[in-house]
């Protein structure tokens, strides 16, 4: 049986520090048929010069140097350029478990699905990996897209899944802003014939406070999100109107995390940016609380009271409360 090949598409802008640990850590996988698509978008660090030297000591690696058009262009342009039977993203700051893509085609040959889904460990600066691991299982699509709507174990994100190339066929990803995930994701696993969870960790996301996700003003990441909503809304309604249900839900999880990552960047409580994100944060505060456990609903109420100073000063710990998986710890 042939093994199919996975064009592995990185984008690339001002990574040097990170870049290397990542490509090697896709050219070290234990499956080895892949071809790696290095988009350089516009780098003014080392990361041509360092793109360059693996394309000359590896035939697998691709490079293509383009002007910066931010990552969904570059993921776009990686798209046109592949010839893998899958796809699959990793960003240039994060990097792989060794064993991970094995997982992945694996669980793809056993279950006969068309994506592969492992779990995602959090690296944050100081040394420290969140995980959140749950078991295996394998979804139907309508099941899927609730888990991204209330559950977020499959998470709302390309890099931690590996993709049958013709799911691309009438999907891109919406060049010009950031969180261009959360744009095609649904629309991805909506179109598949079903989807595996492999139930194990292999993709490690760098959280650092110098990434585009970082550095988003948190109002203009809300209305990229509203944005966003609209069209996993639109096609729920065509495609999946049973989960339409679940839109309250989900839009909230996502102004509770607009909040905390409003608060927890220091705004003041007087700024434009502060006033408006709370503003939506309380218009869903009845869901929320609704759905916490008890200590969840007490740091629900500090953020509403903008007491969360005060906390921090007693406990010595920020309010954790960002994610939608987090939300349940």
């Amino acid at each position: 049986m042939n093994q199919p090949v996975i064009s592995v598409i990185v984008p690339i802008y001002n990574t040097e520090q990170y870049l290397r640990q990542c490509i090697d850590s896709i050219l070290g996988q234990t499956y080895q048929n892949i071809e790696v698509i290095l988009v350089d978008d516009g780098s003014t660090d080392g990361c041509p010069i360092i793109c360059d030297e693996y394309r000359e000591s590896d035939g697998r690696v691709h490079v293509y140097h383009r002007e910066n058009g931010g990552q969904a262009k570059a993921r776009n342009f990686g798209l046109s350029v592949s010839g893998g039977d899958l796809i699959s993203f990793v960003d240039s700051d994060d990097w792989l478990d060794k064993d991970i893509f094995r997982t992945m085609i694996d669980a793809l040959e056993r279950s006969g699905s068309d994506i592969a889904c492992c779990g995602t460990t959090l690296a944050y600066l100081n040394g420290n990996f969140v995980s959140f691991p749950a078991p295996g299982r394998l979804f139907q699509p309508e099941e899927a897209l609730r888990d991204l709507l209330t559950a977020d174990t499959l998470r709302c994100e390309v890099c931690n899944k590996i993709f049958e190339r013709n799911l691309f066929n009438r999907v891109r990803f919406p060049e010009g802003r950031i969180y261009e995930d959360q744009a095609v994701v649904f629309q991805l696993i909506g179109s598949a014939k079903s989807i595996i969870y492999t139930g194990k960790d292999g993709y490690f996301y760098r959280r650092r406070p110098d990434s585009s996700m970082a550095n988003c003003n948190p109002v203009d990441g809300l209305r990229l999100f509203h944005r966003n909503l609209k069209r996993i809304n639109k096609y729920l309604s065509v495609n999946y109107p049973d989960l339409l249900v679940e839109i309250p839900g989900y839009r909230a999880q996502n102004h509770l995390w607009y909040m905390t990552m409003c608060v927890q960047g220091g705004a003041s409580l007087r700024s434009r940016e502060y006033r408006t994100i709370k503003r939506f944060f309380m218009k869903d505060f009845e869901i929320l609380f609704a759905r916490s456990s008890v200590k969840q609903r007490i740091k629900l109420l500090i953020l509403a009271a903008n007491l969360y100073g005060t906390y921090w000063r007693l406990s010595g710990k920020k309010i954790r409360v960002s994610g939608l998986q987090e939300l349940s710890k």
